[in-house]
């Protein structure tokens, strides 16, 4: 039984095996024989072709056989291993050309539609730029008309100028020509006058001797009424004629208000309680209390005031000068706590306020313009402002007052000339005028106006005397300037209520108020 166990233990490949690789081995030599009968066979028309078909799968291998290198460069191993690689690459090559086609295609499409709205984009610029260079010859053309036109509108100016001119000259001729007869008369009516005084002087020397007898006495009765005509006459030519005859016949002032102030250290008390100021000390724009502000600063001659100071609870001021008391406004020396004092002061000093009033140690005095009510009612009614209006708003005062630029030239006795701003207290002006007080105020409204051939710095209330009439300023015709800047602006008060400034009398501070309470 062993034995027969032993004869049958085998397998399939053990018994089988060797037959199965005899056959394989067999089959293979004979395909190999046959691949190459085939190969020799198709040889010439593979290696014609190659190029089309050295990448079908049966050539690949035999790459080196069928197509070896004629030059013998490589080996047919070598060539076989790079036809292979070649047709790798190839078939890879046209793999990703596959894959790639649609998004290649798809790009090609996008630079297409991209080249297009380029193009149209050029053709927008294109049209534009066309259309500028258009409208850009158009405005030329448009502006080269205006041009032309302009250029007869030019000529037309410069020829309306040029009348112009030719009118002004002539105008200026005849100008030149009626201030040459003017100084033509002048001088005539000067050499005229003073004839008139030599026959004058002569006339009444010969009536004089002629009374000395009595033939002689009717010829001297003769001569002194005649010599009374010449006086006559003479008086007339220098009332109405000053400039021609060298003498000032000023009108006579009208009584004048006496002049109000207080000593030089009365004290103040400032915006700040804290602070006090002599009144010699204040400022321009200054705040006293109650925010009073001040707006004019007056410096005084004491002279014609020096028997009439008082003093009233420790304040030394003018006797005029009009102080509340018990409710109604009356004159400090009226007051019953007032004393009168010795004063030897030259200067006394004076204030203008918004509120028309200065409050010292609990006292009210009014400001210099010493507006009482019954002034308060008749400047109320004047042209200068609306009627009414000063019991609402104090500050309308500022309307009457004024003055003018600080370098305005004041002829002094001396015949020299001084600025306004320079003149002091107790100076001598032409024509024997004293100044009693000088001002300062705070008025920029400064113009400049020709009157009458004298230029003037001044603000347009300032008040003169016209042929015997007084006008402000602003009223009388005259040449404007311009204007001037400034920050304040002076007057003077003089013992004659005028002064003059080239031959033009200009009334005083006092004036410029007192003439509408006349």
């Amino acid at each position: 039984m062993k034995k027969i166990d032993d004869l049958y233990d085998f397998t399939y490949a053990s018994k089988y095996g060797p037959d199965w690789i005899y056959s394989f081995l067999i089959f293979f030599i004979t395909f190999l024989i046959v691949l190459y009968c085939q190969l020799q066979e198709k040889k010439e028309d593979l290696a014609s072709n190659w190029n089309e078909v050295r990448c079908e799968p049966q050539n690949m291998a035999l790459a080196g056989l069928i197509n070896p290198p004629e030059d013998g460069s490589m080996s047919s191993t070598e060539y076989t291993k790079n036809n292979f690689q070649g047709c790798l690459n190839d078939m890879a090559k046209k793999s990703s050309e596959f894959k790639t086609a649609p998004m290649l295609s798809n790009l090609n499409s996008l630079a297409d539609n991209w080249g297009s709205f380029y193009d149209s984009l050029n053709s927008m610029r294109d049209y534009f730029s066309q259309f500028r260079d258009n409208f850009a010859e158009f405005i030329e053309n448009i502006m080269g008309q205006i041009m032309n036109m302009f250029i007869e509108f030019q000529r037309l100016f410069v020829s309306i100028r040029d009348l112009v001119n030719k009118i002004i000259g002539i105008l200026t001729s005849a100008l030149m020509a009626t201030l040459g007869l003017y100084y033509t008369l002048v001088s005539s009516f000067k050499a005229i006058y003073n004839i008139m005084v030599a026959i004058t002087i002569a006339a009444t020397a010969l009536a004089i001797v002629a009374m000395f007898s009595i033939i002689g006495i009717p010829i001297g009765i003769i001569l002194f009424i005649f010599v009374g005509v010449l006086i006559y006459m003479m008086v007339q030519m220098a009332t109405g004629l000053p400039s021609v005859t060298g003498i000032r016949f000023p009108r006579a002032p009208s009584a004048r208000k006496p002049r109000v102030c207080f000593d030089k250290n009365t004290k103040l008390v400032m915006s700040n309680p804290k602070i006090e100021k002599n009144i010699s000390e204040i400022k321009l724009n200054d705040t006293l209390r109650g925010n009073n502000t001040v707006y004019g600063i007056f410096k005084m001659s004491a002279d014609n005031e020096k028997g009439n100071m008082y003093k009233l609870n420790d304040i030394i001021v003018s006797g005029d000068h009009k102080v509340k008391y018990l409710g109604e406004w009356i004159n400090v020396k009226d007051c019953e706590k007032s004393t009168k004092i010795k004063y030897h002061d030259k200067i006394i000093y004076n204030l203008l306020t918004f509120s028309k009033n200065i409050n010292i140690k609990n006292m009210d005095f009014l400001d210099y313009d010493d507006i009482t009510p019954e002034n308060l009612d008749k400047l109320n009614n004047s042209t200068v402002i609306n009627k009414d209006s000063l019991h609402k708003n104090f500050g309308l005062f500022r309307k009457f007052v004024g003055g003018f630029f600080g370098d305005t030239k004041i002829r002094l006795s001396d015949k020299t000339d001084k600025e306004i701003k320079n003149i002091k207290v107790n100076d001598i002006l032409d024509d024997n005028i004293k100044v009693v007080g000088v001002v300062e105020l705070d008025c920029s409204d400064v113009k400049i106006k020709m009157v009458n051939t004298v230029p003037l710095m001044c603000t347009p209330n300032i008040l003169h005397d016209s042929l015997g009439q007084t006008k402000t300023i602003h009223s009388v015709r005259g040449q404007n300037l311009g204007e001037i800047k400034c920050n304040k602006v002076y007057h003077l008060i003089t013992d004659k209520n005028y002064f003059y400034i080239g031959y033009l009398k200009i009334y005083d501070y006092d004036y410029l108020i007192d003439h509408y309470l006349e």
